[in-house]
């Protein structure tokens, strides 16, 4: 299931090279993969859904999935010709950006694919909050085994400290993410920034991750006020969300 939810997500990528007249070519590839993965896999799953899943069965599920997310993000850099040294580097720039490590390998991005460049600030933004939590939050089917799954993929961060629906839980962290998301936009947006690289480094700013569009990073915009804004916001992003959620509830002693 998850590997459709990151399907979906592919689609935004889709319109943005459709919008920037880019190759459609790396995208579609990677869409098939990961529908014709999601079919394989939710059909050898699914005698599995109604059983419990135990917290070893959590981790692993939430490892594995890490893993085969970061496999096949790779395919839009390796089939982009975007890395001297093809798979290998497509593999490190992906599992980068999913966990949120921020170390790149790419050289020159300003002359890279705007949805190229989208796509690795994506990967980052989903790997801030986590796409197993996003995947709970928009389909639950995980059942008895959802807290085993989502204490797995979030740290510091156990299911009994929230209310007892965790995919709940796990849409309202999310639109609590989205918001401070859209508000880092906005303010970014109303700076030196054009639209497209103050929605990048939005993302790639609150999930605390770095990526940029820009060879000289931030600095390329020489502008004190971005700084300022980037800065408050990597400091919202490194909070613990257990933090903010029980804050913005009215709970912030719990």
């Amino acid at each position: 299931m998850m590997c459709f939810v990151e399907g979906a997500m592919l689609l935004s990528v889709l319109l943005m090279a459709l919008y920037y007249h880019e190759s459609l070519m790396p995208w579609l590839v990677t869409l098939g993969a990961f529908v014709l993965c999601g079919s394989g896999l939710s059909y050898l799953g699914r005698e599995l859904k109604r059983k419990m899943a135990s917290r070893r069965e959590g981790m692993l599920t939430v490892t594995s999935v890490w893993l085969l997310l970061s496999v096949l993000g790779m395919l839009p850099y390796a089939l982009s010709h975007a890395t001297r040294h093809g798979v290998v580097d497509a593999f490190f720039e992906s599992i980068s950006g999913f966990t949120t490590t921020g170390t790149t390998i790419l050289y020159q991005v300003e002359h890279l694919d705007k949805s190229l460049l989208f796509w690795r600030s994506l990967t980052q933004w989903q790997g801030g909050m986590g796409i197993v939590v996003f995947t709970i939050a928009l389909i639950p089917v995980f059942g008895g085994g959802a807290s085993q799954i989502y204490n797995a993929e979030t740290t510091g961060i156990t299911h009994d400290r929230f209310l007892p629906r965790i995919s709940d839980v796990a849409r309202w962290l999310w639109g609590v993410y989205l918001l401070e998301t859209s508000l880092l936009f906005l303010l970014l947006w109303v700076g030196p920034m054009n639209c497209f690289d103050a929605l990048c480094h939005a993302m790639t700013c609150i999930s605390t991750g770095g990526y940029s569009t820009r060879d000289a990073g931030v600095a390329a915009y020489h502008s004190p006020y971005t700084e300022y804004v980037l800065s408050a916001f990597m400091f919202v992003g490194s909070l613990n969300i257990t933090l903010v959620y029980f804050a913005l509830k009215g709970q912030p002693r719990r």
